[in-house]
């Protein structure tokens, strides 16, 4: 924390990228980033790359979350997201490198959660401000139980 955290403090944008989710969150919370970010977001701009946005929300749970990445190991149930928002997210909607991320399966796993569920592809992003949500981008955008 002595390392990063005035590295942090210093600047005006938090870009967190992207990777497994589970294993980011797990870090964040072990690094005690998790913990710190609130405070560092009353004056500056979080920017999160497919699972650094992911883990802003509410994670999918584990059965949802086999239905849009198989590849992934059975995520431990009891892992959640940092609830910053109120939604879950499911980038990478029609990649050829996820191509269990359809519009279908996400249909599918917005039957399995209880929040607003948005689903984006590889050119979408949203913005996120005071719990208003915008489309941002050009791609498509998924939306669901809202």
């Amino acid at each position: 924390m002595e390392v990063w955290l005035p590295r942090i403090e210093a600047a005006q944008v938090i870009v967190v990228g992207g990777g497994n989710e589970r294993y980011l969150i797990k870090v964040m919370r072990e690094s005690s980033f998790a913990e710190e970010l609130p405070r560092l977001l009353e004056t500056r701009l979080y920017v999160g790359i497919s699972a650094g946005a992911m883990v802003t929300g509410k994670l999918l749970t584990p059965d949802a979350n086999v239905i849009v990445y198989p590849e992934e190991q059975s995520p431990d149930p009891s892992e959640q997201g940092l609830d910053l928002v109120n939604l879950s997210l499911v980038p990478h909607i029609g990649s050829e490198n996820f191509p269990a991320c359809t519009p279908e399966n996400l249909e599918k796993v917005a039957a399995l959660i209880d929040c607003p569920l948005y689903g984006l592809d590889d050119a979408s992003a949203l913005s996120v401000s005071d719990g208003i949500v915008e489309k941002v981008e050009e791609g498509d955008l998924y939306t669901y139980n809202m």
